[in-house]
């Protein structure tokens, strides 16, 4: 057969398993090709009883037909979960309803596995990438993969949150939804698409059905079957990638239809399908009665009618309609698809969303919303009364906007405006003249615009790595930040672009100084660019106090100057800024209660304030404050124990915990079992994954902080023991992974931290041997980035103690070796020169440059008074 007409037999097949199992021999049969249609009816025959297997959604939606037949592996347990039910069921496998054994709770699941038999490689394959994927996407309004592995069959398996709900028409249907309470979903939808843009996937089969709707009104996103990861190896660039056709039609953007690249672009117009059927109770091209090439032709020559006009035409027909009413109405009920999920009332669609929903459906993607944020944003807008980006900017719609929105103030500028009427024509022509000029500014504008983008989010990633490009890496900065200022002067009206501003403020501020990422350690200027974007911020805010969007990059802002500051010694005007940050996470939770990514921020923000109030005296507000966060970690944690970011972030806030206690000299001990608390979890996590070197790390890193309690609570033998033990963990990880640079780091810092206990035990020729290995590595690894201020200031410390240990064994010493004093000065003067560089600032905790200069000035004096100092 030959390649282009298997081709059509697949295409066609593809549509026909897209429909309900009652209508697809009738859609075969309209097929006018006979060879295509005797194939495909061949292959359906086979196929009969199953949807394909990846396009059924994790779930049971409430009043579905029930069609499951027995299968074998309902009664069965697979690793931790008991089969109760099968729920879905497709070719390839089927979903079950399950429920979590072994465990102090019952949690109902969806298990989601490969059928005996169907385990080829291709399918192995397209079940692992979903399981990928899914493992990348966090966001409350996505389906949560809990779990995954192996059964013992062999047969790959992954664990989903059980939801239950109806699908997004129905629900909106059901429960007579209004336009807003719409709209309001259909944003939550939005966010989840913009998460899994920003995790570079793309979903590429958003349709109703692949979204569940909760009891409580919120959606789901289930189903990345047929979704694709950005960052897989292959031929695809980092921007677009290619496919075989795998998509519902009736949601297909016209490049899927015509096997063109695939970008982000495609689930924006997918969105804006949906949309439209959510408001007009229809979709935007008709399918009853149609051949898949009639319904692709549709999708990639006609063009939708307005949603409003639709609604229209739903109304009930009189006595007196007329025949062509009649067929027109036929053809109207081909693309009906729920009557009660529509808007009535069309006044509410004309205009705006009509504009909206129609920018979002073009056939180019270049003409549609830039990002399904923007999309989001300009509904947002809409709810506002503020102009829409999908309207043509005219005088008269702007005019009419602000009337709707300042009713009191309309009459009196309607009789200003016979004042004007006089200067009408020659205003008409300079209006022209000027539409021309903003035309060529507004190119001009989107230029510098796209240019600005290009320097901050591509080319300095492409460089940073690169040898010798500091120089030419730090003009483009400066560069792209000027870009930012003129874009800033030129327009400030639009607020979604002063929002991409500001995010392109923030990235500017990340790469000259985010202190918890590379950086050039600007740090002055990196808090310009981020007050930069707090100021369009803020103004954002001030025109949308609700918009959850802004309320998030508000708070980065605050959290980013916050830290900022915390670097610059500056702790109470950090702690102020950290306070900002979790009073808006506070409201942004009032507005969503369910916002989990809100609440983790909260906690973590609030452990930020409480790590860096290191007064005795502020101990037990700090405490509080960081045991509320470790709450909700463990209150989340409580309903997902699998997500190993919670536990992750739980371990973070037992860690800060600790050193919360360990800045009181009377609630060290308490620390101390916090310490083994966060080793016993971790070692019971390695239990399950003995391979894990990243846990081997974290244990080993904790083993330091135990040896540093007990110093401190004078337990001096165990201390030196847990400093070896720690030093061993860390030889074993670098010897199963020697180019874990990392690790090699973090292994010299602890012996710093060994060295300096050992010169505080006056083991000094055990001290000065220890010291040696950093004060060879960390040198080369600061030449490599000048600005790491933290090696820097650890590779004083090493200076300072093995100055003062050269010192001490050569005042122990009998024989005088005066290149050992030399060594012993020349150290103490190193530590001294970098530690007078971190006056005021905050660099290791509890570490002060200054007293540690003190300390030694001291040594170094001592130096320079002994016998043969001079020789």
């Amino acid at each position: 057969m030959e390649p282009a007409k298997w081709k059509n037999i697949k295409n066609v097949l593809s549509a026909a398993l897209d429909l309900p199992a009652s209508e697809r021999r009738e859609f075969l049969a309209r097929e006018p090709d006979e060879e295509i249609r005797r194939a495909a009816e061949k292959l359906l025959a086979a196929h009969e009883k199953a949807e394909d297997f990846i396009d059924r959604p994790l779930l049971i939606q409430q009043g579905a037909a029930d069609d499951r037949t027995k299968d074998d592996f309902v009664g069965e347990k697979i690793e931790n979960y008991l089969i109760l039910e099968r729920i879905g069921s497709g070719g390839m496998g089927a979903v079950y309803l399950a429920e979590r054994v072994n465990s102090d709770f019952n949690q109902k699941v969806a298990l989601k596995i490969i059928k005996r038999g169907m385990d080829s490689d291709a399918i192995l394959k397209r079940f692992a990438r979903e399981r990928k994927i899914l493992s990348t996407l966090k966001h409350p309004n996505i389906a949560q993969l809990l779990d995954g592995g192996i059964s013992s069959e062999g047969l790959p398996f992954f664990v989903m949150k059980y939801i239950e709900g109806l699908s997004l028409n129905r629900f909106c249907g059901e429960n007579d939804l209004g336009l807003e309470k719409r709209l309001e979903i259909f944003r939550q939808i939005c966010a989840a698409v913009e998460h899994a843009h920003k995790n570079l996937v793309i979903h590429r089969d958003l349709k109703p059905s692949n979204i569940l709707v909760t009891a409580d009104g919120v959606p789901k996103l289930l189903d990345f079957g047929i979704a694709k990861l950005l960052s897989d190896d292959g031929d695809e660039s980092a921007q677009t990638v290619t496919h075989t056709r795998a998509f519902t039609p009736e949601y297909a953007s016209p490049e899927q239809i015509l096997d063109k690249t695939i970008t982000t672009a495609t689930d924006v117009y997918s969105l804006g399908v949906i949309l439209y059927e959510m408001l007009s109770g229809k979709r935007p091209f008709e399918t009853t009665g149609k051949s898949y090439e009639e319904i692709i032709k549709s999708v990639r020559e006609t063009e939708p009618l307005r949603p409003s006009s639709v609604v229209l035409r739903q109304s009930p027909a009189g006595p007196g309609a007329t025949s062509e009413n009649k067929e027109q109405r036929t053809r109207e009920e081909g693309r009906q698809t729920n009557p009660r999920a529509r808007i009535p009332n069309l006044k509410l669609l004309r205009g705006d969303l009509d504009n909206i929903i129609l920018k979002a459906l073009r056939k180019e993607p270049s003409e549609r919303y830039s990002s399904v944020q923007q999309f989001s944003e300009d509904i947002a807008r809409f709810l506002e009364g503020l102009p829409v980006l999908a309207q043509p900017q005219t005088l008269k719609y702007r005019f009419g906007k602000y009337v709707r929105r300042h009713k009191a103030g309309a009459l009196a500028a309607a009789l200003a405006l016979f004042s004007l009427i006089g200067g009408i024509s020659v205003a008409t022509w300079q209006a022209i003249v000027a539409r021309r000029e903003r035309a060529r500014a507004e190119r001009r504008f989107n230029d510098v615009r796209q240019l600005a983008n290009s320097v901050i989010f591509e080319y300095q990633d492409a460089i940073n790595n690169l040898s010798g490009a500091t120089e030419i890496s730090e003009k483009m900065l400066n560069d792209a930040v000027v870009y930012l200022d003129r874009l800033s002067a030129e327009n400030v009206e639009d607020t979604a672009l002063r929002l991409e501003l500001a995010r392109a403020y923030v990235k500017v501020g990340d790469i000259q100084g985010n202190t918890f990422n590379a950086n050039r350690s600007r740090f002055d200027r990196a808090e310009e660019s981020y007050r930069k974007a707090l100021a369009l911020n803020e103004t954002a805010l001030a025109e949308r106090p609700q918009d959850q969007t802004v309320l998030k990059q508000l708070a980065g802002n605050y959290s980013q100057i916050g830290a900022i500051k915390r670097i610059q010694g500056n702790l109470d005007e950090s702690t102020a800024y950290y306070r900002k940050t979790a009073d808006i996470f506070r409201k942004m939770l009032a507005n969503n209660p369910n916002d989990n990514d809100a609440l983790i921020a909260l906690a973590s923000t609030q452990i930020n304030i409480a790590t860096q109030r290191e007064e005795p005296e502020q101990v037990e507000e700090s405490l509080k404050i960081c045991r509320e966060a470790v709450e909700i970690y463990e209150r989340l944690l409580a309903g997902d124990p699998s997500d190993k970011s919670l536990k992750s972030r739980r371990l973070g806030g037992y860690d800060a915990l600790a050193d919360v206690l360990m800045a009181a000299p009377d609630k060290r001990g308490e620390a101390l079992s916090y310490y083994n608390k966060i080793i016993a979890l971790l070692e019971d996590e390695l239990r399950g994954r003995p391979d894990d070197l990243e846990i081997r790390e974290r244990i080993a890193l904790t083993h330091s902080y135990v040896a540093d309690a007990l110093h401190l609570t004078g337990r001096e033998t165990e201390a030196d023991a847990e400093y070896k033990k720690s030093l061993a963990l860390y030889d074993a990880v670098i010897k199963a992974d020697a180019k874990n640079d990392f690790a090699v780091f973090m292994r010299d810092v602890v012996k710093i931290l060994f060295g300096k206990f050992l010169v505080e035990r006056e083991k000094f020729s055990e001290a000065a041997g220890i010291l040696q290995e950093p004060l060879k590595n960390l040198p080369a690894r600061l030449e490599k980035d000048p600005q790491e201020f933290t090696t820097d200031f650890l590779i004083a410390v090493a200076h300072h103690n093995f100055g003062k240990a050269q010192l001490n064994l050569y005042k122990n010493s009998g024989s005088r070796d005066s290149d050992r004093l030399k060594s012993a000065e020349e150290n103490l003067q190193k530590s001294v020169s970098i530690y007078e560089k971190y006056f005021g600032k905050v660099i290791i905790p509890r570490m002060s440059a200054k007293d540690l200069a003190e300390d030694a000035r001291r040594n170094l004096e001592n130096c320079r008074k002994m016998p043969g100092a001079n020789s």
